[in-house]
């Protein structure tokens, strides 16, 4: 098992090399704790993400803006795989680089805590990012049996939704 503190002083060192500046200040990326749970489940009702499955927060990354969270995303361990789960950026903060930053850390997170893939589901609107940091469709057939029986997998909401894979080693 990996020392807590190795992954997250990966996002925090790299969170510390800059905000992402946008036309309303510095968002700033960390990682989420309990306090910010209420909050991440209000910014996935309000961009159509279930905001089920929050009971752990301990792979999830916060963008934040003057105390205000803009951003999220998150990963559900699997064995040595991971879902890419609940990427969402408030409407006011998109166009902006808040959801590019929070997959990328959310990519170095996965690769601190030593995992081999992650895997997603992706609706439109988010399938060009995805592919820009080196996801691939894959067929959902190619997932380890741990992430088919996860909830997103069995989930009739992602049912139509293609699954995307990238590999970490």
């Amino acid at each position: 098992m990996n020392d807590r503190n190795e992954p997250e002083k990966a996002v925090a060192n790299s969170s510390n090399a800059g905000a992402i500046p946008t036309a309303a200040g510095k968002v700033a990326i960390s990682r989420a704790d309990a306090a910010r749970g209420d909050a991440i489940a209000a910014l996935l009702d309000q961009v159509g993400l279930p905001a089920s499955h929050l009971e752990d927060l301990s792979l999830f990354l916060v963008a934040e803006h003057n105390g205000l969270v803009v951003g999220c995303v998150g990963l559900e361990r699997y064995g040595r795989s991971a879902v890419a789960r609940s990427l969402a950026v408030r409407s006011d903060y998109q166009r902006q680089g808040v959801g590019e930053r929070l997959l990328a850390e959310a990519i170095q997170l996965a690769r601190a805590q030593k995992l081999e893939a992650l895997f997603g589901l992706v609706h439109k609107p988010a399938e060009r990012l995805v592919r820009r940091h080196g996801f691939e469709e894959v067929s959902r057939e190619q997932a380890p049996g741990e992430i088919l029986r996860s909830w997103q997998f069995q989930s009739c909401g992602c049912a139509s939704a293609p699954c995307f894979r990238l590999r970490l080693v």
